[in-house]
């Protein structure tokens, strides 16, 4: 969850530097933006896990001796947790950007 926060973080603090975009929001586009994707991905991740069909046919095959599918329902609280961080670093980082860029 983390690495999908910080590959869009660098994606948008390198690869679109050069369009003036950190001149105008500095590095808060980019914690928004990051936070945003590792927030699409907790969100669909958290139905996955919640999936009973998919949960039983996955105890039927070898990764059942590598992951533990019986405590889904703590993995389930655990992504929730990281979504409620990735959703108030968004909300809160899109918020002083956008009083960054008031009075810029």
């Amino acid at each position: 969850m983390c690495i999908v926060f910080i590959i869009t973080f660098l994606a948008y603090a390198v690869r679109y530097e050069h369009k003036g975009l950190r001149s105008i929001s500095g590095y808060g586009i980019s914690i928004t933006r990051g936070a945003a994707a590792g927030m699409s991905f907790t969100f669909s991740l958290l139905l996955l896990t919640m999936c009973r069909n998919i949960i039983t046919k996955l105890r039927e095959t070898v990764l059942n001796l590598y992951i533990p599918f019986d405590s889904h329902v703590e993995f389930h609280k655990i992504v929730a947790y990281a979504a409620l961080i990735f959703t108030s670093t968004s909300t809160s980082s899109a918020y002083s950007l956008f009083s960054y860029i008031c009075h810029s």
